[in-house]
């Protein structure tokens, strides 16, 4: 198993803890504290899909887009690293959990595999912060950089903007 996805899967652990949509079309899980999802008693488990499984441990999400179509996406970090330590974050500094962290074109190679599989439509980028915000905005921009001009990619991008980003590194982003 290559480097790449094990990073993926170590942080695909907790992202669906990190928000991909401003509102919900389809009602979500309800999550614990300790980030397990909780089934209701009078609910009786079914047979897991292998196909969604293997994907959703990947990172994997499918985002309600307008009118309801579903985009299966990538939702990663780019490092799972962080100096803060938000009580509310699963990545946090002060929790122990293993770190992982992407080269942006280690990361751009593992989004344009999964594409080109069929396996994903888009990409969810966010990241833990290390060396500031205005540092880690520039390594979120050099990754959708690649993205864009090196592999020619046009789909879809959500990059999150760090609290503390410069107005040159928002134009940027836009």
């Amino acid at each position: 198993m290559s480097d790449a996805i094990v990073k993926l899967q170590d942080i695909a652990v907790n992202m669906h803890l990190e928000p991909a949509e401003e509102t919900n079309v389809r009602p979500s899980p309800e999550v614990a504290p300790c980030g397990q999802v909780v089934t209701p008693r009078n609910s009786t488990p079914s047979r897991p899909n292998h196909a969604a499984a293997k994907q959703q441990a990947l990172g994997i999400s499918h985002a309600v887009m307008p009118g309801g179509k579903t985009m299966p996406m990538l939702k990663t970090l780019l490092t799972s690293a962080c100096e803060r330590n938000c009580n509310y974050c699963p990545f946090r500094a002060g929790r122990n959990y293993r770190r992982h962290t992407f080269q942006p074109e280690e990361l751009v190679k593992a989004f344009m595999q999964l594409y080109r599989a069929g396996l994903v439509e888009g990409l969810f980028l966010s990241s833990g912060i290390i060396k500031g915000s205005v540092a880690t905005q520039d390594r979120l921009l050099e990754t959708a950089e690649k993205k864009k001009k090196k592999y020619q990619f046009k789909g879809f991008l959500h990059l999150k903007v760090m609290t503390g980003e410069k107005k040159d590194q928002l134009r940027q982003a836009m």
